[in-house]
Parts: structure tokens; sequence; C-alpha cells
């Protein structure tokens, strides 16, 4: 996944689409209006990369039932990624 801040016009719609596409493939439930997906990866304790993952998902709001998936690649590397949904406040 990627963090899409700071661009803008097409390299921004670009990394949007990267950004549904890698979301739905990994949650198919995912709907980009009213959910959100946090992604966190690393080497070492996978313990520890779940605990970061659950602590930026929570700031977020309560992450959802069945919401956390997690992968591990051959060369040690952990992805957690947890759905959550959007808030429905106002920013401003």
């Amino acid at each position: 996944m990627s963090n899409c801040k700071g661009l803008k016009g097409r390299k921004y719609t670009k990394c949007m689409k990267a950004y549904n596409a890698a979301s739905k493939k990994i949650f198919p439930t995912f709907n980009q209006p009213t959910d959100t997906v946090i992604t966190t990866q690393g080497k070492g304790s996978r313990s520890a990369i779940l605990a970061h993952n659950r602590l930026s998902a929570s700031s977020y709001g309560k992450p959802q039932l069945n919401s956390q998936r997690t992968s591990m690649w051959s060369d040690g590397t952990i992805k957690a990624s947890t759905l959550v949904k959007k808030s429905t406040k106002n920013k401003r």
C-alpha cells in the first residue's frame, strides 16, 4: 500500500487506483468512500508488528470483527493490514 498524501493530479489518481486495487485484493468487501485500510510491514517479531498495526488502526476507530489480515514472505517480511470504517464526523 502506498501513501497518496501530497500528490496532485494524475499521480494522485494513479496512486488511489493502486490503493483501491490492493485494498480489494486483501479485503474483498472494501468500499473506498466508507473504509480505510491501515497497513504495517516489517521484519522481526510478528507480535510486535501486529501490535503496532492494532495501535495505528485504533486511532481511526474500532476495527470490525475479522478485519485483520497477516501475510508472511520467505525473506522474513511480515505485513499486517486492518480494515477500519472511516469516521462520519465532518472534517475541517
